[in-house]
């Protein structure tokens, strides 16, 4: 009975969605301001509805109801409650409708927050909204229906739940992935609103943007960085980023995503490169649609795709073709107010930003081009190929070192044009430091045959000596505290999401460049040798927990024959003796000692392989993550403290600028 009153809530939702997109349209006919104001309660309804479906998915899990097709296939009775609430999105149809509450949710927090937005604005892109979550619980409801019964023998227990998805990882990493993805919605939907409503992308309402598209790229970079550090300690490979198409599927919108952040900020700043802008803002949204194609269609492989349909993918497909030809015919057809409205220099921080971020773009269609081109060579008849690391680091990196030049440039440079030849002077000391750093570290640490980890020490050095010089510059004009502190926490936020940057940068290059690995055969009191540390394989037990059996090794760790730690790599075996590794980690600032327990060697099980590595520096990969993620935060209560003490988005202001 749960099922059928969330699968009645869903459909009441789908109702309520379908007049949050019709009825404030109505009133580019009728002119009528009261069907206008409607569509904020309607988005709270809606809000309700979808909230409440999906609570009865949670309880329809947590009751073991296997007369539920999905909760048949992604359950079982001795899941643990957690975890089966985590269930919930971890096949297609519940992934699904969590895009769809995320994006509910969305739309409610825009709606609660645009009462300074013109009234036309914000309905329209209500609107908007109510369209895109209409079309998703279309689909949900024809292809993916999570309510749908197996009738009239249900199983008496489930298949259980893919063992790789029962972690902590998987109760947070997909809900906050998916708040970065649809978040993007906003953006999309706000710029839609302006075509059709023939506003001028004008610098208050580019800061009303910039906040939304802002916060998405915070979830979505924290969402990547907790599915690498998942990865990392969970798949028993030791590697952070595999370039794995699910992994790229979320990489693509998060580069968007950059470049619509900056891209906005000169918009913001000089009123230039508005119809540049509003592209971004429909790509960034496109891609995550894309991404969630590739994810849950089934047209590529991946180890993190756990839900896959080609039929469903179908759908997916034509909502994303809907949208892409939707939005490009708007933004052709409706480009009469958006012009720029200044000039600027070859040699000014607008160029700069504009350079990276056509390497962003660049390096997102290289990166897309990898992840489908094996696709196309089958849908050719040509066989099947295989895209790898080989490609995308030969490709990406190249791109990523030149967008560090050109961000350490746009740091420095002053907006427009600039003339003075002390920053000239001052760009040119610091790239011979640069240089002369890097030739040190080729010479003395990668004995001159890694050439790009040298050129990476330069981007590097080059993008911390920019970050560092810039705030010299703005420091020495503050004579007192008080100036110091009139320094707006936007300027912080740049520093430190560019300092972030270069952080990953650093964990990557230490990582891939010193880390040892070795794969080893011990017997129970064996010994083995790695760096300066040694390995002594101590026990193996037999051990049992909620809803699996474990074989659970004891290894004594000595640094420098000194006694260190004691780590206990897992093998767990699940329903249907699935195993799953279960690496131990030593964590620390400068390494990690990383062991993961491979297969028994010998019948008597006293011989086991294990894959003991020590990586350099990994978690300054993460760190740097973290750190673009704080500086992205500031940069937003920034705003947020402007808006308080001035009010940007006066009505009124706006119809004048229309």
């Amino acid at each position: 009975m749960i099922a059928e009153i969330g699968l009645i809530a869903l459909i009441l939702a789908t109702l309520f969605s379908l007049l949050i997109g019709v009825i404030p349209l109505l009133k580019i006919a009728t002119k009528n301001i009261d069907w206008l104001s409607a569509a904020k309660p309607l988005a709270y309804s809606q809000l309700v509805f979808i909230g409440f479906a999906f609570f009865c998915l949670i309880l329809v899990f947590c009751l073991n109801d296997f007369s539920v097709i999905y909760v048949a296939n992604n359950s079982s009775a001795l899941l643990p409650t957690y975890y089966k609430i985590s269930a919930t999105w971890g096949g297609h149809e519940g992934s699904l409708l969590l895009w769809a509450v995320i994006l509910s949710i969305w739309n409610v927090l825009f709606a609660y927050k645009s009462d300074k937005l013109p009234i036309e604005l914000s309905a329209t892109t209500i609107a908007i909204l109510g369209w895109i979550s209409f079309s998703i619980l279309i689909i949900i409801l024809f292809s993916s229906n999570p309510f749908e019964r197996n009738l009239p023998f249900p199983p008496n227990s489930g298949m259980d739940l893919n063992p790789l998805l029962q972690d902590f990882a998987m109760i947070i990493h997909p809900p906050i992935l998916y708040t970065g993805y649809v978040g993007f919605s906003i953006p999309f939907a706000f710029s839609c609103a302006i075509l059709l409503a023939r506003y001028d992308l004008n610098p208050e309402l580019t800061k009303w943007i910039r906040s939304w598209a802002t916060a998405s790229w915070i979830f979505l970079t924290l969402g990547i960085t907790l599915g690498s550090w998942w990865a990392y300690y969970e798949l028993g490979w030791g590697g952070w980023w595999f370039w794995d198409p699910v992994e790229n599927a979320s990489f693509i919108p998060w580069l968007i995503g950059v470049s619509l952040i900056h891209s906005l900020a000169i918009t913001e700043k000089r009123k230039i490169f508005k119809s540049w802008t509003i592209l971004l803002s429909f790509f960034a949204f496109i891609f995550t649609i894309v991404g969630t194609f590739l994810v849950r269609s089934g047209v590529v492989s991946s180890v993190h795709s756990f839900a896959s349909d080609p039929k469903r993918g179908m759908f997916l497909l034509v909502f994303l073709a809907i949208t892409i030809i939707c939005s490009l015919l708007l933004f052709i057809f409706r480009p009469q107010t958006n012009h720029d409205d200044v000039s600027f220099s070859w040699w000014s921080r607008e160029t700069m930003l504009l350079a990276n971020n056509w390497l962003l773009i660049v390096a997102a269609i290289v990166i897309l081009f990898g992840t489908i081109f094996p696709l196309i060579i089958e849908a050719l008849g040509l066989g099947s190929v295989s895209v790898g690391a080989p490609y995308f680091n030969a490709v990406f990196i190249p791109l990523m070192l030149v967008t560090s030049i050109f961000l350490g440039l746009g740091i420095l440079l002053s907006w427009k044009k600039n003339k003075s030849a002390k920053i000239f002077l001052q760009m040119k000391k610091i790239a011979i430091l640069c240089l002369v750093i890097s030739i040190v570290l080729l010479w003395s640490v990668f004995n001159y045959e890694l050439i790009y980890q040298g050129l990476a020490s330069f981007a590097i050095s080059w993008v911390i000596a920019c970050c560092i010089l810039d705030i010299k510059n703005k420091l020495q004009y503050k004579k007192s505290i008080t100036a110091i502190k009139s320094i707006k926490l936007s300027y912080w936020g740049m520093q430190l999401a560019h300092l972030g940057f270069a952080i990953s940068m650093i964990g990557v290059l230490a990582t891939s460049t010193f880390s040892l690995n070795k794969d080893v055969a011990l017997s129970v009191a064996e010994t083995t040798h790695l760096g300066n540390y040694s390995f002594k394989f101590t026990q193996m037990e037999q051990q049992t927990g909620v809803n699996y059996t474990t074989n659970f090794a004891s290894v004594d760790v000595y640094y420098k024959q000194k006694y260190l730690t004691t780590m206990h790599p897992e093998k767990r075996f699940y329903q249907n003796n699935i195993p799953i590794t279960e690496t131990s980690i030593n964590a620390g600032f400068w390494r990690d000692l990383y062991i993961a327990l491979g297969e028994p060697l010998a019948s008597d099980n006293n011989s086991w392989s294990l894959r003991i590595q020590i990586k350099t520096m990994i978690r300054w990969i993460w760190l740097g993550g973290l750190l673009m993620i704080a500086g992205a935060i500031l940069s937003i209560l920034s705003r947020r403290l402007l808006t308080k003490k001035t009010a940007i988005l006066d009505n009124n202001l706006l119809q004048d600028i229309k």
